[in-house]
């Protein structure tokens, strides 16, 4: 606490004047990790498009899920969510923005017929997430991130097998001339 104090430039008192405990003040902090990291325009870009828009917001998660910060909390999480439950229901909480955020997009995308075979939109976008964020994530917590290269081949074949599933017809050569942002 004294260092996030420090950190922030405040007193630990101040800290604990605005949260009432470090559970709290984790929550917030990857609370913010995660919108900082999830780019302001993910929410409308592509709106149209579903190969730009899932690879927008595919690139934002791995990044995120590579980043050394969360990485850290990650292990944080996994290592202490047995003992305090909250932990674990932090992860789950951020999965479910994750999830919210694709499955509004692909709801929109279907109701427009870009997505004609479109199962479950909840359950399916639970499946891009980690289709997008699990390796990434599971590499940055062994502390062997992946390279940019491999990312963005994992984001490439993630996004146009999953298009495929969903019965998206685009052309999936788009996939290559999408750079990242």
């Amino acid at each position: 606490m004294e260092k996030i104090a420090k950190r922030a430039g405040a007193s630990s008192k101040t800290i604990y004047s605005r949260f009432p405990n470090k559970e709290a003040v984790l929550r917030a902090v990857v609370r913010r990790m995660f919108d900082l990291s999830m780019a302001s325009d993910t929410r409308v870009s592509g709106a149209g498009d579903p190969r730009r828009g899932l690879r927008r917001i595919g690139r934002d998660l791995a990044s995120l899920s590579a980043a050394p910060e969360t990485a850290g909390v990650n292990r944080l999480i996994m290592s202490e969510a047995f003992q305090v439950p909250e932990l674990g229901d932090l992860f789950v909480e951020l999965h479910e923005r994750a999830t919210e955020l694709v499955q509004g997009h692909l709801i929109r995308w279907a109701e427009s017929g870009l997505l004609s075979n479109l199962p479950e939109p909840r359950h399916s976008a639970m499946l891009f997430v980690e289709m997008t964020a699990s390796l990434p994530r599971l590499h940055a917590l062994l502390g062997r991130p992946l390279s940019a290269k491999d990312t963005e081949k994992l984001l490439t074949v993630a996004v146009d097998v999953f298009l495929g599933g969903c019965g998206y017809e685009g052309n999936a050569s788009e996939s290559a001339s999408d750079p990242p942002s």
